[in-house]
């Protein structure tokens, strides 16, 4: 694969090829430190679209204090993620749209290698509608958690079935074909917690994927982004697989399985909820008794990539919040 390493720069007399789009409410925390993570890509044809949503903290004097490239839009009154990253969209001029989400890192040959791949693809005749890649997980202070393909298995082509089972692809990892995302519709401002699996599904469901079998990105795990509603999230993700219409044997097959799993992770926020408010502990964990019995392939299945040190820690992370 020809590297386009320490050759491409920006050129100011045409548009970007890429389009980094970073929402915020409140991310000051780690803002600096992501934003620095693009301005260190080996790839320079960028520009970032910062959209901030109703913040209150140091979040715009932290975007401010860097240069032009970074073009900041406020909008006083918070809207919904998805509705958000809708209206970021409107002011990118990239060919491909990057999404980085303020307390993620990217590594520094993140967007030069997928736009080699895109490149390359292109070259071979072939629609790019999406690239993603694999992940690290760190927690506040950059500590290591797991990556991200431990308990993912990452698909790359037509990714779709398999997509239905389980999101794969970490929001801070994608880049989008910006033609595509609006021929698609953007995401869907109904969901509160889904909204990125909705788009990866409705692109995966007409066109090939790509991807980057190498960690390109740091997610960070901390107290602020894992204190949103666990319960909420899953009920919202049944309600996404119940939605789809299956087109074949397969995609049926797919549908049943992950309903089946989502179901459990249900049953499981129940428990921990019970556990949070000390009460319905006994039932929420009768019925967790119940579906094991009734289906105990999926029981195990779907706790098995859990049950190992490194994931243990992740999930710990995830409901400490």
């Amino acid at each position: 694969m020809e590297t386009t390493k320490n050759k491409i720069n920006k050129n100011s007399n045409s548009l970007p090829f890429f389009s980094v789009i970073m929402n915020c409410h409140n991310g000051a925390s780690f803002l600096q430190e992501a934003i620095e993570s693009v301005y260190m890509q080996e790839f320079n044809d960028w520009e970032i679209i910062f959209f901030d949503n109703a913040s209150t903290d140091d979040s715009a004097e932290i975007v401010k204090s860097f240069d032009t490239r970074i073009k900041y839009f406020y909008n006083p009154d918070l809207i919904p993620l998805g509705s958000a990253r809708n209206e970021a969209v409107k002011f990118a001029n990239g060919k491909y749209l990057a999404f980085l989400d303020c307390d993620d890192l990217w590594m520094s040959e993140k967007l030069r290698f997928q736009f080699d791949m895109i490149n390359n693809l292109l070259q071979e005749r072939k629609v790019v509608a999406l690239c993603y890649s694999d992940a690290f997980r760190i927690d506040e202070v950059g500590r290591d958690l797991a990556q991200f393909s431990h308990d993912h298995e990452l698909y790359r082509g037509d990714i779709y079935k398999n997509l239905i089972i389980d999101d794969f692809i970490p929001m801070s990892s994608c880049v989008i074909s910006k033609e595509v995302f609006e021929n698609i519709g953007g995401f869907n401002a109904n969901y509160e917690f889904v909204e990125d699996w909705d788009l990866w599904l409705r692109i995966a469901r007409k066109y090939d994927v790509a991807l980057v079998r190498k960690p390109m990105l740091k997610i960070r795990f901390h107290s602020n982004n894992l204190s949103r509603d666990m319960l909420g999230h899953s009920q919202e993700m049944f309600n996404l697989i119940d939605n789809i219409a299956p087109l074949c044997v397969e995609e049926s097959k797919a549908k049943s399985f992950s309903l089946d799993s989502i179901k459990l992770r249900i049953s499981i926020s129940r428990i921990l909820v019970s556990i949070k408010e000390r009460k319905g502990l006994l039932i929420s964990f009768t019925k967790l008794i119940l579906q094991f019995i009734s289906s105990p392939y999926i029981f195990f299945k779907t706790t098995k990539k859990y049950i190992n040190k490194k994931m243990i820690g992740v999930v710990y992370k995830r409901i400490s919040g």
